[in-house]
């Protein structure tokens, strides 16, 4: 709903009416508590999502095959880098410049929109040569179809930026986990009733159509016309940044799933996909919420040194404290979580989920410093430590690539390991914080973590349960109590995570 009282009119054109889709300034006051609010939005939002998520794709694994999944992970993979592109950075700009004016953001929806039927139009074009590239003729109808998808994103890419600005993130997780929630009923029933892999195309579409629809009633700002005397220098020396770096980072990120359906087939790239997924969803959907809240909270307090910090340091250490068990646990029980969320004919997805667990334990605390250069403004320092991060994993994926799946996986492992450290320091010389402040982040979380797997390891040897979900939810529960004991025993552990529980309860008053 928009931000002003229901008792007060403005004029459509008023500027008074505009403004109240810009202004930030009403943020600034209890900012801290709107942060916590919006990110418990967020990640109860996420968390839904997830549980959405791992639901839907066990029901479907049941009915699908394989090769159903891979077919969408080959389209997906070559269009991942259009779903960045279509963006063109001008969605962040908007949420970490100070001041907009309507005539700004009114050129920047246009922009965006035309991205998007450019985009739409280009896949179609090509769905052909998609087909050819893989040696698949069903994927010249399944791309044609998916193109869609960038038409609706392109005409709501300023109005879910202007969203996230003010913070509205109870609105945007309502929308995003209605539409997931409705797409994949949609998809299970359609599976049921032998559609395959349409069923899966089909939900693409409808959650893309679910979320503009949504995402308007949200924040019905009407743009003007465009206006060629409104100049962008800003914006576009922003975005042009950050659209090399997604261009960059989103096209070799699908360099993996793109070489294994080149030359092992939809069946191999289905199983890699899903074990992907199971590994990176429950970790993204922890690390999208903190994203989202940061780059607007920590724009708002680029011109405060001593609270930038502060900020940061509990924003990763809070995220390590969860993610880090969480993917230390992935790897400790990867069989028990493949045969109960996708069954056994999924077993030979369990050696990638462990080796790629390895990679993501710690990816989400390396994310963190790209918020404090977007934040910061840093966004050409941004656009080159993306290209070099990419140009790592595209070496060690394309060497992996000759032993399949699984030296994917490890060529996954070795991009994160061999240059995170210089990476971090690099990314983080010359703002507020420094890698002597990240390390001390992410030192409890981590020690604590290990220890965790190391007691698994020997409960698991010592009782070994044939019942999948006996073994898992008795692995849970050791494994939280050895984690939550070595962090009370360890100094400063008690209270990060009392700082945890105060967050928690605030979110929830």
């Amino acid at each position: 709903m928009p931000d002003i009282p229901p008792t007060k009119w403005l004029a459509p054109d008023s500027q008074e009416h505009h403004d109240r889709f810009f202004e930030t300034d009403s943020l600034k006051a209890n900012l801290k508590s709107k942060s916590i609010r919006g990110g418990a939005y967020m990640l109860t939002s996420e968390g839904t999502n997830m549980v959405i998520t791992l639901a839907s794709t066990s029901v479907l694994a049941r009915i699908l095959m394989p090769s159903d999944f891979g077919l969408l992970g080959m389209v997906f993979a070559l269009t991942a880098i259009a779903e960045r592109f279509k963006d063109i950075g001008l969605g962040r700009a908007t949420i970490q410049k100070k001041d907009l004016s309507h005539a700004e953001v009114s050129n920047l929806f246009w922009l965006n929109a035309a991205v998007g039927i450019g985009i739409s139009l280009l896949i179609c074009l090509l769905s052909g040569a998609i087909a050819r590239f893989y040696h698949e003729q069903r994927l010249t109808h399944i791309a044609m179809a998916l193109s869609i998808t960038f038409l609706f994103g392109g005409f709501t890419i300023q109005h879910q930026a202007l969203l996230n600005r003010r913070m509205r993130f109870l609105a945007t997780g309502t929308i995003s986990t209605g539409a997931l929630a409705f797409s994949n009923g949609v998809a299970i029933l359609l599976a049921l009733k032998g559609f395959g892999y349409w069923s899966l195309v089909s939900r693409e579409i409808l959650r893309s159509v679910l979320l503009a629809i949504g995402i308007f009633v949200a924040c019905p700002w009407v743009p003007a016309l465009p206006d060629r005397q409104q100049k962008l220098p800003h914006h576009m020396r922003f975005a042009r940044h950050v659209t090399v770096f997604n261009l960059v980072t989103y096209l070799t990120s699908s360099v993996d799933q793109i070489l294994l359906g080149r030359f092992a087939g939809a069946s191999a790239l289905g199983i890699y996909r899903q074990a992907f997924q199971l590994v990176m969803m429950p970790l993204n959907q922890l690390t999208a919420p903190v994203q989202s809240v940061s780059e607007p909270l920590f724009s708002a307090l680029q011109d405060d040194a001593e609270k930038y910090k502060r900020g940061f340091q509990k924003t990763v250490s809070a995220l390590s404290l969860i993610t880090m068990p969480l993917a230390a646990g992935i790897f400790m029980c990867s069989q028990q979580i493949v045969s109960l969320l996708l069954g056994q004919r999924w077993l030979a997805a369990v050696e990638i989920v462990r080796i790629l667990a390895i990679a993501a334990f710690l990816r989400p605390a390396i994310s963190t410093i790209g918020f404090v250069m977007i934040s910061c403004g840093k966004t050409a320092r941004y656009m080159a430590l993306g290209i070099l991060d990419s140009l790592a994993l595209v070496v060690a994926v394309s060497v992996g690539v000759l032993w399949g799946a699984r030296g994917v996986a490890v060529g996954h492992v070795a991009a994160t390991y061999v240059v995170f450290l210089p990476f971090v320091w690099w990314a983080l010389k010359g703002t507020p914080v420094e890698l002597s402040l990240w390390l001390r982040s992410i030192a409890r979380p981590l020690a604590c973590s290990l220890l965790m797997a190391a007691v698994l390891y020997l409960l698991q040897a010592q009782i070994p349960l044939r019942n999948g979900f006996v073994a898992l939810s008795l692995s849970v529960a050791v494994g939280a109590i050895c984690y939550f004991a070595g962090m009370l025993a360890l100094p400063g552990g008690r209270v990060a995570l009392s700082g945890l529980l105060h967050d928690v309860q605030s979110a929830v008053k």
